[in-house]
């Protein structure tokens, strides 16, 4: 009964979050320098306490009230995908190492649509409407979008690719639907980006599930999700401006 009063409050936090953060970010654009500092302060306050002190705390209090899931002593984060793709083993005839390339695949003919559909308007392949108005004007804000970055992906993949999942799991007992409902919260935090962010984050999250339940450890998950922020903010939309048209 704990874990479900947990998960209700968890899920008025990610409203509160999600609300607030869709209230600043319509505010960052037209704001001064000060005042897109002070928000991102507050973003980094609060993505830090919300998602990755929150997710430490759970993870480490089912770890002392849960006796089933332990590996080598230590609460296992990995044991919703390890019974998800067991499952997926058994019904469907694909080897473990092959989800990493089917997950490529994925995203290759995932950009090859956008691809062909974008450049069939007469638009760029890649733009960042989306995260444009996140983009640092200066060194100070550089220094601070850089930290969100860094803390969003250790945070971030702390919550939704380990507490999240694990207590939705130890809930319901069903692996898949803990995979999967994560993944949607995870892409519904993303609001403010609109909704084909919600959509490409929910997809991202899919993926980084897949690689977890490949084998590989949350610290290769939190890598790609630096990389790819990084990425968004800093190296495409350098590219984007230099294109002509």
């Amino acid at each position: 009964m704990y874990l479900d009063a947990i998960a209700a409050l968890l899920m008025v936090v990610f409203a509160f979050v999600a609300d607030q953060g869709s209230r600043s970010f319509r505010k960052l654009k037209d704001s001064s320098p000060h005042r897109r500092v002070k928000i991102y302060r507050v973003w980094l306050a609060t993505s830090i306490l919300c998602f990755g002190v929150l997710g430490i705390l759970i993870i480490y209090f089912m770890g002392l009230t849960h006796d089933r899931n332990f590996h080598g002593g230590i609460y296992s984060i990995y044991h919703p995908y390890d019974v998800a793709f067991a499952i997926l083993k058994q019904n469907v005839s694909i080897d473990q190492a092959q989800l990493l390339p089917l997950g490529f695949g994925f995203c290759m003919g995932l950009a090859i649509l956008l691809f062909v559909s974008r450049t069939r308007k007469g638009k760029k392949f890649y733009t960042t409407e989306a995260v444009s108005t996140l983009r640092p004007r200066d060194g100070t804000e550089s220094v601070y979008v850089i930290a969100l970055i860094i803390n969003a992906a250790i945070s971030e993949e702390i919550m939704f690719r380990g507490a999240f999942p694990s207590l939705l799991f130890n809930i319901t007992h069903n692996a898949m639907f803990a995979i999967i409902a994560s993944a949607i919260v995870f892409g519904c935090m993303h609001w403010y980006q609109g909704a084909r962010g919600v959509l490409s984050t929910f997809c991202l999250a899919v993926i980084f599930s897949l690689i977890l339940g490949a084998g590989f450890g949350l610290y290769l998950v939190i890598a790609l999700h630096f990389v790819l922020n990084m990425m968004a903010l800093f190296v495409l939309p350098k590219r984007s401006l230099a294109e002509p048209g």
